[in-house]
């Protein structure tokens, strides 16, 4: 069984690869044919959750330039989106900072009653 230390530490770790996708997709919001990061989480198998890169292969925009008359395609990011992305993971984060911190104080707490 994992520990829920543990278990924390596995979200801490998926939520830190969304704040780093979400991120690199700000930077290269503007970059042409960029296709951004998303990281789904899902439950490991041993307990806890793990983060998996996957590119979005949806197409952006097509921009026209008005003083050259070519075309491209735009980043398929996000602004909004993308911070919504980043205040989630970083809240997340802190959520399994509190949890590791209550298990450390739970575990003192019993230490001491046994004591």
């Amino acid at each position: 069984m994992i520990k829920p230390a543990d278990m924390a530490v596995t979200g801490i770790n998926a939520n830190i690869l969304k704040m780093d996708a979400a991120s690199n997709n700000i930077v290269n919001s503007n970059t042409p044919n960029y296709k951004g990061v998303r990281v789904p989480t899902v439950e490991s198998v041993a307990g806890g959750t793990r983060g998996t890169p996957v590119r979005d292969t949806r197409p952006g925009s097509i921009i026209r330039h008005a003083d050259t008359g070519k075309t491209e395609m735009s980043s398929n990011t996000s602004l909004a989106l993308e911070f919504t992305n980043l205040m989630m993971a970083k809240s997340a984060v802190s959520a399994n900072i509190s949890v590791i911190k209550t298990s450390d104080e739970l575990l003192g707490t019993l230490f001491d009653i046994k004591g």
